[in-house]
């Protein structure tokens, strides 16, 4: 009896594992992220260290941080700068003419009831490896408002985007709650980083209008500088190759409403990004290869 007890709780255990995806954490890296610099002539990717486990048919990972670097096309060369930081990658940008990278990262994201809150962290990063912050935000990045029966996404609660001569940057900052959103953009001084405009409201009522009920429309926003140096927030879907959005000039008061903005100016945020200004697009595999194609579906207007 006592044998027979021990083989159904040995297979208790057995199917409780499967049922639970049950194996232990290990560590592990690989790369990602690659893009161009703004002058095509250099890369800058992370190597992300994180812990994983199986979970059925594929891995779940947490606790992620990551290693900046910086490297000619083929890889040689190679540069770490600014030493580990915490966090998965939100946004690279490499103004190599200017001599910096704004690097966006995000902690670890909290859920309750299906909305998801994370800090975001924006930082100016120097080639010579001097890390200054530009902005700290914790807000959602995910809203329920049915108690977690669905979510929907958002429009990150803090972005930085140099302008495509690197000299400005544009800070966005989103506040989204179940059934409402508020946004501003302020201009920086990319060099001392301090505003050099007032903060200005963008009108994301005005731009999502037609996009449907609540904030969904609001995961559809996108962001970019012009080759004329103005900033566009617009909304990312809308009839045939034409977007729709508000337009800021860095020395102006309020955001411009514009109805013709074409598909492939809004591709890119700025003049660095993963499809350089020929259209070879930068990929860089979990072991470190860097790898290229021609991809003009993003290459953006120039």
């Amino acid at each position: 009896m006592k044998y027979g007890k021990t083989l159904r709780l040995v297979g208790l255990a057995l199917l409780l594992t499967a049922l639970t995806g049950c194996d232990s954490w290990k560590s592990d890296t690989d790369f990602a992220h690659a893009v161009w610099s703004d002058d095509d002539t250099k890369v800058a990717f992370v190597k992300r260290s994180f812990k994983k486990k199986k979970n059925f048919t594929h891995y779940i990972t947490k606790d992620y941080s990551l290693e900046l670097f910086v490297a000619n096309p083929d890889g040689s060369d190679a540069i770490q700068l600014a030493g580990k930081r915490i966090g998965s990658v939100k946004d690279i940008f490499f103004m190599n003419e200017a001599g910096y990278i704004i690097l966006g990262r995000g902690l670890a994201a909290s859920e309750s009831s299906g909305t998801q809150s994370q800090t975001i962290i924006y930082e100016k990063i120097s080639l010579d490896g001097t890390v200054e912050q530009i902005g700290k935000v914790t807000g959602n990045i995910m809203v329920s408002c049915d108690g977690g029966s669905s979510s929907t996404g958002t429009t990150p609660p803090l972005r930085v985007i140099p302008s495509r001569d690197g000299e400005t940057l544009a800070m966005v900052e989103s506040v989204t709650e179940c059934a409402s959103n508020e946004m501003t953009l302020t201009f920086l001084d990319a060099e001392t980083l301090e505003p050099i405009s007032d903060t200005m409201d963008v009108d994301t009522e005005m731009i999502g209008e037609g996009g449907g009920t609540g904030i969904a429309y609001l995961s559809f926003l996108t962001m970019s500088w012009t080759p004329e140096g103005a900033f566009v927030v617009s909304k990312a879907f809308g009839m045939g190759e034409l977007l729709v959005g508000l337009k800021f000039e860095v020395d102006g008061a309020q955001g411009e409403w514009v109805d013709s903005l074409t598909m492939d100016c809004m591709q890119v945020a700025t003049s660095s990004g993963a499809t350089s200004t020929d259209g070879t697009e930068v990929n860089i595999e979990d072991d470190g290869t860097l790898s290229f194609g021609a991809n003009d579906m993003f290459l953006g207007c120039h």
